[in-house]
């Protein structure tokens, strides 16, 4: 009988052991993470840089940004990061570098360079496929900014912009021009030579410059896309919406904050 009593005191503190564990992990993987994405010296396609904090709890989302961070760079921007809670743990300010070209590789020294409290810059030369990473002292960072031209992931390594309204095409001069009706269920037009309601194939494709998303784009920006978090909702992509009984969707972009002055 005492074994018994000393077997289950013994049972009861490992899983006390493992119950304290538990929440140190899940404390430890909680972030703030404020990164910019910026236009990178060889590509001038982002007049601003774009700053903004996400709050990320789990570590799946943690490694989930920094593929994303990764996606950004190969598409010709910088992004430089930093969690907002972190205390460098080195007193050196010498700057460390990094270069790569296995992805995986440079999202596992990222992370490390983070969990060191240092701020990381990272960028891709697309001659070499090579990851470019500079990690120095943790240092103040640039008030956001509001972003003049939003972008929406539509797969893990490339984003898009939306037109600002209901777009048309006229196929015989190759201009663009805004609807007059901007309701998609009344934007039909009577001249034919311009086209507002376009089909996914290449007979009615939007000239050069614009193109609808494929079906895979369009699944990965309503459901797999790493978002900001809106309103207190984490990672949010999009809200329903009705304007004048239409009902429709408002997409959000990427990198967005919810103005403390608007309604939800």
């Amino acid at each position: 009988m005492k074994h018994t009593i000393k077997l289950l005191s013994l049972l009861a503190t490992i899983l006390t052991l493992m119950g304290c564990n538990k929440d140190k992990e899940e404390v430890r993987h909680e972030r703030d993470i404020i990164y910019t994405i910026g236009t990178s010296a060889s590509s001038q396609q982002n007049a601003d840089n774009i700053t903004a904090t996400v709050h990320l709890t789990t570590e799946t989302e943690w490694q989930a940004l920094l593929e994303q961070f990764c996606g950004y760079a190969e598409g010709d921007c910088s992004v430089t990061f930093r969690n907002a809670n972190s205390v460098a743990k080195s007193a050196t300010k010498e700057a460390v570098t990094y270069s790569t070209t296995d992805r995986e590789e440079m999202k596992r020294w990222m992370a490390r360079m983070e969990d060191e409290g240092k701020t990381v810059t990272v960028t891709y030369d697309n001659g070499t496929h090579t990851y470019n990473g500079i990690a120095y002292a943790t240092a103040p960072q640039p008030e956001p900014v509001i972003m003049t031209t939003p972008l929406f992931s539509v797969s893990a390594s490339h984003q898009v912009s939306f037109a600002t309204g209901n777009l048309q095409y006229c196929a015989t001069t190759g201009e663009y021009r805004m609807a007059a009706s901007q309701y998609i269920s009344l934007c039909v037009t009577s001249d034919a030579s311009w086209t507002d309601l376009f089909e996914q194939d290449t007979v009615r494709h939007l000239g050069t410059e614009w193109r609808l998303l494929t079906q895979e784009e369009a699944t990965y920006l309503l459901e797999m896309r790493f978002c900001s978090t809106v309103a207190g909702v984490e990672n949010a992509r999009y809200v329903r919406a009705k304007v004048a009984d239409i009902h429709g969707l408002i997409l959000f972009p990427d990198l967005f904050v919810w103005p403390d002055s608007v309604e939800l």
